[in-house]
């Protein structure tokens, strides 16, 4: 009985050690150089209708979120630290982030990449950036060049018109009826020929809908697929989610 017990010790003794190698281990795989990124496009009107904020409206095409450094496992590099080693340049500081320095890509930085619950207030965008730069794109490529991650960002959007892409495909902003999620992917997937990700929020009434998609590209630039087709986008891969209207409120 008491060597068993002396065996259970060991045993158990040999596990934590493992637990705890395990932790360090995926802990020391999330520093440093992001793997892929991740472009997420919004649909403003997603993130206005869920009684948290108050919203200029309408905006009637989907908007930049930001472009997120990634590790693989899907998870996003924290903002940059001298310690978290995910840049050996010195990257600029967040308010260095001015309408001034960013004036040859200025009209599509307000166009595409608005704050959208004051996208009228041009200082208010400026806002925004500098905290997406200090939250992700410090620990991006050429750091100590703001447009570069920005311009990689819009890049993106210029190539196609995401909306006109889910019309054309059937999936319309309407108040009345959701889509089928796997259907909203499908579409985006058969353009791009990759999986991207689906993410989904609640609005007022907890009704599930289309809150964003993520595109995913490897440090090259290249298309790679997202590691999940849908993020909080219910049980089911064929979930009803809205697509709501943003004039529905006018």
């Amino acid at each position: 009985m008491v060597r068993k017990s002396h065996v259970d010790y060991l045993l158990l003794n040999i596990l934590a050690i493992t637990i705890i190698s395990l932790a360090f281990h995926t802990k020391a795989l999330r520093t440093g150089r992001y793997n892929f990124y991740k472009i997420l496009l919004r649909w403003p009107e997603s993130f206005c209708n869920t009684g948290n904020f108050t919203c200029e409206r309408p905006i009637s095409n989907f908007t930049i979120h930001g472009l997120w450094p990634m590790y693989w496992g899907d998870h996003s590099v924290p903002s940059y630290s001298t310690q978290n080693g995910c840049t050996r340049t010195i990257p600029r500081l967040p308010d260095e982030i001015t309408r001034r320095l960013l004036v040859s890509i200025l009209l599509d930085m307000d166009k595409y990449w608005p704050n959208v619950k004051y996208h009228r207030y041009f200082a208010q965008n400026e806002h925004f950036w500098q905290y997406e730069w200090e939250q992700h794109g410090m620990c991006f490529d050429q750091s100590n060049y703001p447009i570069y991650y920005f311009n990689t960002t819009l890049n993106l959007i210029r190539r196609f018109n995401l909306l006109d892409l889910l019309i054309t495909g059937g999936i319309i902003p309407n108040s009345y009826h959701g889509y089928d999620v796997s259907s909203i992917a499908d579409i985006v997937d058969n353009f791009l020929q990759v999986q991207v990700e689906i993410r989904c929020n609640e609005d007022d009434q907890g009704l599930i809908q289309l809150y964003e998609i993520a595109i995913c590209h490897l440090r090259n630039d290249t298309l790679t697929p997202c590691p999940y087709r849908f993020t909080n986008c219910g049980e089911s891969d064929h979930e009803e989610v809205r697509f709501p209207n943003p004039f529905r409120n006018i």
